[in-house]
C-alpha cells in the first residue's frame, strides 16, 4: 500500500500521458523505481479496488461518507505535524472533478471552475492543518454553530479544533467577507483574534460613512467606528474600490505611505494604509494562494472513476 501511494505522488512530479507507461520497457517513459517497486497489475488491482469505508454502514447525511475515514485521518496527521503559529487564514480551495457528483460545484471566476470545494485552515507558509469538504447543508459542522451560517460556522469549527490542541496559546484568524459576520469577532471567549473585510448589510446600520461621500475623498481616504463596550471596529478604507474592515485586534494605527499606480494620473502615487489594511494583505491574500499554487504544482497525474 505504501508502494502504491508513492506511484500517486509520483505521478504528480513526473507526469505522463497514461499510467501504464510507467511499466513499458521505452526507454522514454519506463520508471525504473516505479517497476521495481510494485507490479503494474497488482497496483490496476488496488486503484479499482481500494475503499475507505463500509458499504453497509454508511452514514446518510454524510455525502462523503465513503472518504470520511481518510478525510479524518489526513485532518489528524495534518494537526500533528503542525507548527504553532499566532496568524492563521480561513479560506476555500477547490479540487478538480468533471464528473457526476452531487458535491460538485461551479464558481464563476476561478482558475478551477469546477471540482469539489474544500474549507481549508492554513499557516502563513501555506501548510494546510485542517479542511473539510463543502457540501450544502449537510456540511460536517457541530449543531453549536449550525444556525450561524455555514461561513461562520466554518471558522469556529477551525477554532474549536485550533483550542483542542493548544489551549494556553493565542490565535489571531483572517478571512474574507464571505465567512465574516459580527458574531464572529466576538471571539475574546475563546482567546482568539479575528481580523477580515465585511459586507455591508452586516453591520446592521451602525455605519458611520456614507458611501457616496467616500467615493469622492482622494485615495487613501478612511473613516472608522468602534462598537461601545467591545474591541470591535469597522474601517472604511478608499483604495480602488471601497473596502470595510472589521476587526478586534487590530486597528488604524500605525499609519504607512505605499506606492499605488494611479490610472488617473498615469504615474505611481503615495497612498496612506492602514495597519488593519496591511496585516490583511499580509496574512490573507497570500497565504492559501500559496497552498494552492503548491498542490497545483504537484497535482497527482494517475486518475480514477472512484
Amino acid at each position: 500500500m505504501k508502494c502504491f501511494v508513492g506511484v500517486l505522488l509520483l505521478s504528480g512530479v513526473v507526469p505522463l500521458p497514461r499510467r501504464r507507461m510507467f511499466w513499458e520497457r521505452s526507454k522514454d517513459c519506463h520508471n525504473e523505481m516505479v517497476a521495481e517497486a510494485i507490479l503494474r497489475n497488482k497496483f490496476e488491482f488496488i486503484l479499482s479496488h481500494i475503499y475507505f469505508q463500509d458499504n453497509t454502514s454508511l452514514d446518510k447525511s454524510d455525502k462523503f461518507a465513503k472518504v470520511r475515514p481518510l478525510f479524518s485521518y489526513l485532518n489528524e496527521k495534518f494537526m500533528k505535524h503542525a507548527y504553532p503559529e499566532e496568524e492563521l487564514s480561513v479560506d476555500e480551495a477547490m479540487i478538480p472533478y468533471t464528473g457526476r457528483h452531487g458535491c460538485k460545484q461551479f464558481i464563476h471566476g476561478k482558475p478551477i471552475r469546477y471540482g469539489f470545494k474544500l474549507w481549508v485552515g492554513t499557516t502563513r507558509l501555506g501548510y494546510i492543518n485542517w479542511f473539510e469538504p463543502y457540501q450544502g447543508a449537510s456540511t460536517n459542522i457541530s449543531q453549536k454553530c449550525k444556525d450561524l451560517g455555514v461561513g461562520t460556522a466554518v471558522v469556529l469549527e477551525y477554532a474549536d479544533v485550533l483550542r483542542s490542541k493548544w489551549e494556553d496559546l493565542k490565535f489571531h484568524l483572517f478571512f474574507d467577507n464571505f465567512f465574516s459576520a459580527i458574531v464572529l469577532f466576538e471571539l475574546s471567549e475563546k482567546q482568539l483574534s479575528g481580523t477580515g473585510t465585511i459586507r455591508e448589510n452586516r453591520i446592521s446600520g451602525s455605519s458611520p460613512y456614507d458611501s457616496n461621500i467616500m467615493k469622492k475623498q482622494q485615495r487613501g481616504y478612511y473613516d472608522y467606528i468602534k462598537i461601545e463596550g467591545t474591541n470591535i471596529a469597522f474601517v472604511k478604507w478608499n483604495d480602488n474600490i471601497l473596502v470595510t474592515f472589521c476587526s478586534n485586534a487590530a486597528g488604524v494605527n500605525p499609519l504607512k505611505s505605499v506606492k499605488r499606480y494611479s490610472q488617473k494620473e498615469k504615474k505611481f502615487i503615495q497612498v496612506q494604509q492602514l495597519n488593519v489594511v496591511k496585516l490583511y494583505n499580509r496574512n490573507m491574500g497570500i497565504i492559501v494562494d500559496r497552498s494552492d499554487q503548491s498542490i497545483s504544482l504537484y497535482r497527482t497525474g494517475i486518475r480514477g472513476k472512484k
